[in-house]
């Protein structure tokens, strides 16, 4: 749990046990149990929304689109999210194709043709999220003594093929090892670490920078749509921030 500045007299607001409105009450029962999805209960997970399915609680296409929605937010674990997918259309014979361009590459991998669709890019390379001759491709998964060894010159405050700085990838990846490396050498934060800090949901990295006097204004409605509840607590009781009502519902 994030500490709190609050006094102990005020009562913390969860909003993991916010209740939804009846009508979206089984889409966000599948929604909290995709997003719990790791690689220990991917088989328990599968067979619960493939229950609510057969059960009629949610339809096919509205888990698939959940599927969808989060496998844009969670990168990371892509290809859990890809065997999620797979198996709903396996089990109902269906072939349904995601809006996210990364899923349905690796859903043609696996087999599945769409109309009007060919690949970009190989199964690799949306598995790594970075090429392995980046460094960006070890700071996103922590490799923090091979981004040492490889790159001893890396210029910590420039942004790697004009897309992110070293720093704000391993803020956005949660990479800790990383971070406290970058840091102790100088690293400075941009306009985008406070965003990729609520996005990354890292509660140290994101604790090290309310220390460092990060204000993260209106970042409460970001913390939620990333299931950061913890985050999105601290931002409520510690700055008095609100969400939108509808954030965070799915």
């Amino acid at each position: 749990m994030l500490s709190s500045e609050q006094s102990n007299n005020e009562t913390e607001f969860d909003f993991s046990d916010i209740k939804p409105i009846e009508a979206f009450e089984y889409p966000n029962q599948a929604s909290k149990k995709i997003w719990s999805i790791n690689s220990n209960n991917i088989l328990h997970i599968s067979s619960q929304i493939i229950e609510l399915i057969t059960n009629n609680k949610i339809s096919i296409q509205m888990s698939l689109h959940l599927i969808d929605i989060i496998s844009q937010l969670r990168d990371k674990d892509i290809k859990l999210l890809a065997e999620l997918y797979e198996k709903i259309l396996n089990e109902f014979s269906c072939i349904i194709k995601p809006e996210n361009v990364k899923l349905t590459t690796l859903l043609h991998y696996k087999g599945f043709k769409f109309e009007h669709f060919s690949p970009i890019k190989k199964e690799e390379e949306i598995l790594n999220l970075y090429p392995t001759e980046s460094p960006l491709y070890y700071i996103a998964w922590n490799k923090v003594d091979d981004l040492k060894s490889k790159f001893p010159n890396l210029d910590i405050n420039k942004k790697i093929n004009y897309e992110i700085t070293p720093l704000d990838c391993a803020i956005k990846y949660g990479s800790e090892l990383c971070f406290n490396y970058l840091k102790n050498l100088g690293a400075q934060y941009t306009e985008y670490s406070e965003k990729y800090a609520v996005q990354g949901g890292n509660k140290i990295i994101f604790m090290q920078m309310i220390e460092e006097g990060k204000p993260f204004d209106k970042m409460i409605n970001t913390a939620l749509k990333y299931r950061n509840n913890e985050i999105a607590n601290y931002l409520k009781l510690n700055f008095g921030q609100t969400p939108d009502s509808a954030c965070g519902q799915f």
